[in-house]
């Protein structure tokens, strides 16, 4: 099949002053293929609105209606890699060689038998062990890296972070999102923002009911669970986002089977996107199922779409992603205006690396599923997409985006996904 580019632009409004009054890039949306402008306040639908020709709230199950013709070819051709952990490397002695003073020596005594040794080190040993019968009532509320031991009845595992937060319900009033005074601000809050001198809690604990593959899932259970999964989503970024000086609404999933109509736009049958003007996060049915590559049915495929598409929210809320709108609308060429779109898509792809490795021990990722999803990322390259070697989109090549992906992957520090400040041949 043709090329099929998930939620493509339209051409982006020309020439206004943003600067005052409600900017022409406010309320636009970035979504897991692309981003989109949006039609005035007049056009598109009240605060939580039901989509256009569809049931409202969360666990909807929305009824098939036409499909545009279908795209182009989804190729996969991505390296194999693995989790690259840091291992830590084995302990080494200084080298060195004994050097023994010139001069007559005696020659050695006489070699005896070991059974005296063995019969003190028999000795030392038995006292070692009732000197820490002895002392071990007094340390046992203790244990290396902190914390009292396990009671009974306790396991053995790691000590989650943020383990108290509970999520809350999904936000009907969102607060606006938050956007740049002009062009200066834009220009810092997308380079220098407080939120790249922020971390990610690893490990965090996201737990799941619904632990059957996606694939077996129909749409209604796939809403639910997304919508679980971005409580898992909320634990790993409230505390980045709050410590920024921000807010961080919890978004809703709507999992939808046919083209709809959206605050943000006409959406086809085969996207993911995050919405800026109602602030919802919206997942074809058929998104996984249009890809060829093999990756995409891998495990945590559809959730590995999902944290791309928060990452938008956490865009969005950091006023990251209105940042850039507005230096869209001031870019004068089509290169310089892509060059800013791949960066927000690339950085979303690295916010996403970061909250699989928060969640990788909890939902007890492999090292095969974490090289599974790297394929993933790379198979949604623009080059890859068109079957075009060089070709470049608006949402990054395939190498740059797995790239991307493993850095948020193997660092917890957010600095390390400032896209806005790479070298323009890292985001191509």
């Amino acid at each position: 099949m043709s090329q099929q580019q998930w939620g493509s632009p339209p051409q982006p409004p020309s020439g206004g002053n943003w600067a005052q009054g409600r900017p022409p890039w406010q309320g636009g949306n970035a979504g897991w293929g692309g981003h989109h402008y949006v039609p005035g306040p007049s056009q598109a639908p009240g605060p939580w609105s039901n989509p256009a020709g569809q049931p409202s709230g969360p666990g909807a199950h929305y009824t098939p209606g036409p499909r545009p013709a279908p795209g182009g070819p989804w190729q996969q051709q991505p390296p194999n890699q693995g989790w690259q952990q840091p291992s830590p490397g084995p302990w080494q002695q200084a080298p060195g060689s004994w050097q023994a003073p010139g001069g007559n020596w005696p020659p050695p005594p006489r070699k005896r038998s070991g059974f005296g040794t063995l019969v003190k080190v028999v000795v030392a040993v038995v006292g070692v062990i009732f000197v820490i019968s002895m002392v071990s009532p007094l340390v046992s509320g203790f244990r290396p890296g902190g914390g009292a031991s396990p009671t009974p009845g306790q396991s053995n595992g790691p000590v989650y972070q943020n383990e108290d937060y509970v999520p809350p319900a999904v936000s009907k009033s969102p607060p606006p999102v938050p956007g740049p005074k002009n062009l200066d601000a834009a220009h810092q809050l997308v380079s220098d923002n407080p939120l790249y001198s922020q971390t990610v809690p690893v490990p965090t604990n996201c737990k799941m009911s619904n632990t059957k593959p996606l694939q077996q899932m129909s749409p209604k259970e796939k809403e639910a669970h997304f919508n679980e999964q971005v409580g898992c989503l909320m634990t790993v970024w409230v505390n980045p986002v709050e410590k920024s000086g921000f807010t961080l609404p919890r978004p809703p999933v709507y999992v939808y089977t046919s083209p709809i109509k959206t605050a943000c736009g006409d959406f086809d049958s085969v996207n993911a996107a995050y919405c800026t003007a109602d602030q919802r996060i919206y997942y074809s049915d058929e998104l996984l199922d249009s890809l060829s590559s093999e990756a995409a049915q891998g495990r945590y495929a559809g959730e590995l779409v999902m944290a791309h598409e928060f990452g938008h929210a956490v865009q969005a809320r950091t006023a990251i992603l209105m940042s850039e709108r507005a230096l869209e609308t001031d870019a004068t060429t089509k290169a310089a205006t892509q060059e800013l779109s791949r960066r927000v898509e690339v950085q979303a792809d690295c916010f996403a690396g970061a909250y699989v490795q928060s969640v990788a021990r909890s939902q007890k990722l492999t090292s095969a599923d974490v090289a599974n999803l790297k394929k993933v990322t790379y198979t949604i390259g623009d080059d890859v997409l068109s079957g075009k070697e060089g070709y470049v989109g608006g949402h990054g090549t395939g190498k740059a985006r797995q790239a991307w992906f493993t850095r948020g992957l193997e660092d917890a520090q957010l600095g390390v996904c400032n896209t806005f400040t790479a070298p323009p041949d890292q985001v191509r």
